[in-house]
């Protein structure tokens, strides 16, 4: 079943390839707040047992990258459940901007995953938080860090 969500979700990556217009994800004024804002006491937070599994296909986030990205996520529901699309959240940086109806305007989310082509980013490194809750309200965060040169 894996290998059939990930050619899907490659489907809808290469569709939304087509828009080829970059966009910023993150201006660089959010960028400069977020990363000259004093470190945030966050406690931290057990995870929701069967919450959804969120998980970064593409770009390979453990190296340092060049925008603009490309962004492949993949959501995975604990069965019975299935992912409300419609709930994902993307929030950016020690504030937590929210800025996902900016990448909606640009991306293709489905109950499989997020695909997005085309994102600036300013250079420096970034902190994006993606939730995504199930049909049994149960949500699930995964925390991504990004650094672009």
């Amino acid at each position: 079943m894996g290998l059939i969500v990930r050619i899907l979700l490659s489907a809808v990556f290469i569709l939304a390839a087509g828009n080829a217009t970059a966009f910023d994800l993150v201006t660089p004024d959010e960028h400069r707040v977020s990363a000259e804002a004093p470190p945030q006491f966050r406690p931290r937070a057990v995870p929701v047992p069967g919450a959804p599994k969120i998980d970064i296909q593409a770009p390979d986030v453990q190296k340092p990258l060049k925008a603009p990205l490309d962004i492949l996520v993949k959501f995975e529901p604990t069965a019975p459940a299935t992912i409300n699309a419609s709930s994902m959240k993307v929030l950016y940086g020690a504030f937590r901007i929210d800025i996902t109806d900016r990448i909606k305007k640009y991306a293709q989310v489905t109950e499989s995953g997020m695909a997005v082509s085309n994102a600036q980013l300013p250079k420096g490194s970034h902190r994006l938080f993606l939730r995504v809750t199930d049909s049994s309200s149960r949500e699930g965060e995964h925390e991504v860090k990004i650094d672009v040169e």
